[in-house]
């Protein structure tokens, strides 16, 4: 950094240039004007970072509370942003294995059962159902790129569906969950969703309605399934399996 030239005193007699410590000109022996001299705050100077502080101060339209909290506001984000990545990065509470299943004919059984003239209670399981999805592998395209689907698979709780898209983005696996609650109303299947999950990332529950075009893709490759499910006089949902109650007579 370049220092500041020490102060002079210049005679007024003679225009010699004098020390500022000198009283009297050193050439001439006139007395010199000494008030002329900078002041003792007048001669402190800055340093480099004082300046760069100083003038960013100046200058900054963040600077003071506004900027405290501007900085706070920024942190919060970002802390949310993150957090809300590792939640969609995270896989969803009892995954299950992808391992071989063994496999029951459903599609076969409920169209024996519909089609019977008394009524029949069919039981699946989570790894019946889990098992005859393994057929979806080559019909439910993402439809967007670079996606790839992998698979699907159902959880049952108490009164709730939760059915699962396992989807492979550059070799990462991603999840979209929506949870349904299943009923007959007025001889049709209900499934009303109540909660959607993007990894273990809630969604608001006011756009849980709009998100049922995610899962689309599997629900047009069960279009047969879909239609036996509206021949059935009850659904129950219990933990681990669904029990299914055709109507009588083989009604539609």
């Amino acid at each position: 950094m370049a220092t500041t030239p020490a102060p002079t005193l210049t005679c007024a007699q003679c225009g010699y240039v004098n020390e500022a410590e000198r009283v009297y000109c050193h050439n001439c022996g006139t007395k010199l004007d000494r008030s002329v001299l900078p002041t003792a705050a007048e001669q402190k100077q800055e340093t480099l970072g004082q300046t760069r502080r100083r003038v960013k101060k100046m200058t900054s339209p963040s600077s003071g509370f506004g900027g405290s909290f501007s900085t706070l506001f920024s942190v919060l984000l970002w802390a949310a942003v993150i957090a809300a990545l590792f939640l969609i990065a995270m896989p969803p509470d009892r995954l299950p294995s992808k391992a071989a299943l063994a496999e029951r004919m459903i599609s076969s059984e409920l169209m024996e059962a519909v089609e019977s003239l008394q009524p029949k209670q069919i039981v699946f399981s989570e790894n019946d159902v889990n098992a005859s999805f393994k057929s979806l592998k080559g019909k439910a395209a993402s439809g967007v790129p670079g996606l790839e689907f992998q698979r699907a698979f159902v959880q049952f709780e108490p009164t709730v569906v939760r059915v699962t898209a396992e989807q492979s983005l550059f070799g990462y696996s991603l999840y979209w969950s929506s949870d349904y609650q299943l009923s007959v109303l007025d001889g049709k299947l209900q499934a009303k969703p109540t909660a959607a999950h993007f990894g273990r990332l809630a969604i608001h529950p006011l756009l849980v309605p709009y998100t049922g075009a995610v899962l689309k893709p599997i629900w047009t490759a069960l279009k047969r399934e879909q239609e036996q499910m509206n021949r059935m006089q009850s659904v129950t949902v219990q933990k681990g399996r669904i029990i299914l109650v055709t109507k009588p007579g083989g009604q539609l």
